[in-house]
């Protein structure tokens, strides 16, 4: 079986031809979908996907994401793309080709929640390596400062109390 649905939809937003990925996806057997309009099909999702629906019956191939919910209550991401079905300039339906990129998005969260786990640990040791070393540099300086015979402190510093 190809997981991914594919279908024919009329000018008429009819249901010519379905696969069967649509018994999966929306708890449909192909056979019952034939003749179906396809608000019948995607039900709250038609209002949505009306858009892309009429510019794709436009002659306009359209592609785009939607979460989808199963049967069971899950939900799938996916990318969806509509090709007009064009002759002799009369837009005559559109083939509907709906993948499954639940795994993918899944992968981006997970990358996402390490780059950003690992930008959290790179500002902490950033923090705590700029916290060590100035307080390395400070114990140097106090060091160098308490070797100096207190004249010649005087002696570099400048009118604005800084010392050279």
């Amino acid at each position: 079986m190809l997981p991914a649905m594919v279908a024919y939809w009329n000018a008429a937003e009819r249901c010519v031809f379905a696969n069967d990925a649509y018994r999966v996806w929306f708890g449909r057997d192909p056979s019952e979908m034939s003749g179906m309009h396809i608000a019948d099909l995607l039900g709250p999702l038609y209002a949505r996907n009306l858009p892309y629906i009429r510019r794709a019956l436009q002659g306009e191939t359209q592609v785009f994401e939607r979460q989808i919910l199963l049967p069971g209550g899950e939900f799938r991401d996916s990318i969806a793309t509509y090709t007009p079905d064009v002759v002799d300039g009369v837009v005559l339906g559109f083939s509907a080709h709906v993948a499954d990129v639940t795994a993918l998005r899944r992968r981006e969260a997970e990358l996402e929640r390490t780059i950003q786990e690992t930008i959290a640990i790179l500002e902490q040791t950033k923090s705590s390596f700029q916290s060590k070393q100035l307080r390395l540099l400070r114990e140097r300086l106090l060091q160098i400062s308490s070797a100096l015979p207190p004249d010649q402190l005087t002696r570099a510093s400048t009118a604005d109390g800084r010392v050279h």
